[in-house]
């Protein structure tokens, strides 16, 4: 009796987003999956093997479109002949071949955020996923798109229920992109949340995303967590850097005496890096918890490259 997948059980045995495993079906035409009696999609054995393959195969530089109509013979004859000509695996960060840069793709999702076709935007997401790196995708597309659309909403070209629903259609992109984290435990791990009050998660999001492209295990507790939560968390998994997100409210009166508190539970071990928006409105605060202001994901990424690279050549040194 042939065994049916849902999409759900496609994604965590494929380490493939829904998203992205929908796309590659409907534009790709890449898998035709089959339609139970109440007409929901269901997957085979040989549709995971499948997609497997075409994940192999994207990681190690082929586009999706020039690959998605091949056999499975031909994708394991292209997945041997390039991992064996470069001798290398899959990275997390490689970037897959594509006709479009990511200028333009960040050009095609403002044109359908202008035309209020919240559809294609998504779908515009998504081909850029597949043909841009993690930190390529946040740098270049997300993060910009989200100053374009509050820009928007300011000069009234937005309704805010049209801001709310892109915010809603880029969380849920962004979440796709979490994987579980495989990383041994002894691996350095990050932390990232918001303070209490603080609503959008966008901004820690993205520094999980990017902190993990870059070889961190992290752990992504969501938005609005008291100090006592965030300790107990950056404790348990043993964190050396807790990353915070600071967006709106730009003046609350707590937060401050909260960033104390917070410093104390997690003692003076663990680096603080605090960035959004409104960050710049506390570097008072950040100071004295000896924090780190952070005014980017690439000032992020370099921030926790080069700290990481210190402490191996002080460990070095010290042997």
């Amino acid at each position: 009796m042939e065994i049916r997948h849902s999409l759900k059980a496609v994604a965590r045995q494929t380490g493939l987003s829904p998203y992205l495993i929908r796309a590659w079906e409907r534009r790709y035409k890449a898998i035709t999956p089959g339609r139970s009696h109440s007409k929901r999609r269901y997957y085979t054995d040989d549709d995971i093997n499948r997609l497997i393959l075409l994940k192999k195969a994207t990681r190690l530089g082929e586009s999706i479109g020039s690959i998605a109509n091949l056999n499975n013979d031909d994708l394991k004859r292209i997945i041997s002949e390039i991992a064996f000509a470069g001798d290398r695996s899959p990275a997390a960060d490689y970037t897959p071949k594509s006709n479009l840069t990511a200028g333009d793709y960040f050009s095609q999702v403002l044109d359908c955020i202008r035309r209020l076709e919240f559809d294609a935007f998504e779908k515009k997401l998504m081909e850029a996923s597949v043909a841009l790196s993690i930190p390529s995708l946040l740098n270049q597309i997300v993060s910009p798109t989200l100053n374009a659309v509050g820009e928007m909403w300011l000069n009234g070209e937005l309704r805010i229920a049209d801001e709310h629903r892109i915010s809603v259609i880029i969380r849920s992109f962004l979440g796709s992109l979490l994987r579980p984290d495989n990383q041994p435990l002894g691996t350095r791990c990050l932390v990232s949340t918001t303070p209490a009050r603080q609503l959008h998660e966008l901004g820690a999001l993205m520094a999980s995303l990017t902190a993990s492209a870059s070889g961190w295990r992290t752990v992504y507790l969501g938005p609005n967590l008291p100090p006592e939560e965030i300790a107990g968390s950056v404790n348990t998994h043993n964190a050396s850097v807790l990353a915070l997100s600071i967006i709106y409210p730009m003046d609350d009166p707590y937060l401050g005496s909260e960033l104390v508190h917070l410093r104390r539970l997690i003692g003076d071990d663990v680096r603080v890096l605090i960035g959004g928006r409104a960050a710049a409105n506390y570097l008072r605060f950040i100071e004295e918890i000896s924090g780190i202001y952070i005014n980017s994901l690439d000032g992020l990424r370099r921030h926790l490259e080069d700290g990481f690279n210190r402490k191996s050549n002080e460990r070095n040194n010290n042997e």
